[in-house]
């Protein structure tokens, strides 16, 4: 009997280690799988934000390369180079433009000269034409002297000389020998008559036409073709002050559309470079 409940004892002491020995087993697996699953989600973790900051450190070396590249392009030195050469630029341009004006304002001076000149030649030219006339008048006159010489003395012989006959035969009929005291003053008259035709010839073909013909041209109308000034003014300064005026017309441009706005756009880009620069001192950002 004893044995018996000995044996009956074992057998329950038995099963009772064994079911707490298996639920030890069981909580102590479960735990040590807990702590494993822990631990490899904070390696994940870790690995993911490792990842996350190197693809961060890649992009902000890209963007490191980007603005380092456009410090070398400002290293350049393009808006350093164009502002000294706009300044240098400026006073030369000053002094054309001062210049043109000058030279402008010498070709009005110049032309109102020529104005009150080619005035002047118009007068010549007038006086000239009332010269020939005059002379073709004289010349008519001793036409028709000679023709009257002619018709009361059938002798023959130029102007002086018929003149001379004619006043003789005159003289010869005057009384008291006044025609002796006034042959020296027909003399006189006579050497002066002998001149007029070849004075007049002179002065037509020596003077009045080679002037007319060189200085005061006529068209078929009787204008005059060109006047002595007009190559001048057509050929020489109208030329002048055309260029005069597409040279002023160039350098406004180059002040309203080149330099003024490179100016400006110069004044801006270093306002925004010198904001750029306290933002990243601010920031304390290096390349």
């Amino acid at each position: 009997m004893a044995l018996k409940g000995e044996d009956a004892m074992s057998n329950n002491l038995s099963r009772r280690d064994v079911l707490l020995g298996g639920f030890g087993a069981l909580v102590g697996a479960s735990v040590g799988g807990g702590v494993a699953w822990a631990e490899s989600a904070e390696r994940r973790e870790a690995e993911v934000r490792a990842e996350m900051q190197a693809a961060h450190n890649a992009a902000l070396d890209e963007w490191r390369e980007l603005v380092a590249a456009y410090e070398a392009l400002e290293e350049v030195g393009l808006d350093e180079t164009l502002a000294r050469g706009l300044s240098t630029l400026a006073t030369p341009l000053e002094t054309v433009r001062d210049m043109v004006q000058r030279v402008q304002g010498g070709l009005q001076q110049a032309g109102d000269a020529l104005k009150q000149l080619d005035e002047g030649l118009v007068l010549l030219d007038t006086g000239l034409a009332a010269a020939e006339q005059a002379v073709n008048t004289l010349a008519e006159g001793v036409q028709r002297l000679e023709a009257a010489l002619a018709a009361a003395d059938e002798r023959t012989g130029g102007l002086a000389q018929r003149t001379a006959d004619f006043l003789r035969r005159v003289l010869g009929y005057l009384p008291f020998g006044m025609g002796e005291r006034a042959t020296l003053v027909f003399d006189e008259m006579t050497n002066l008559l002998a001149h007029v035709p070849e004075s007049i010839t002179a002065i037509n073909t020596a003077l009045l036409q080679p002037v007319r013909a060189t200085f005061f041209p006529r068209t078929a109308t009787g204008e005059v073709e060109v006047r002595l000034l007009d190559p001048f003014v057509d050929g020489v300064m109208a030329p002048v002050e055309q260029l005069l005026g597409k040279l002023t017309d160039l350098l406004n441009t180059l002040e309203t559309s080149v330099i003024r706005p490179a100016q400006h756009a110069l004044a801006v880009r270093a306002e925004r470079r010198a904001r750029v620069r306290e933002w990243r001192e601010r920031l304390g950002l290096e390349l």
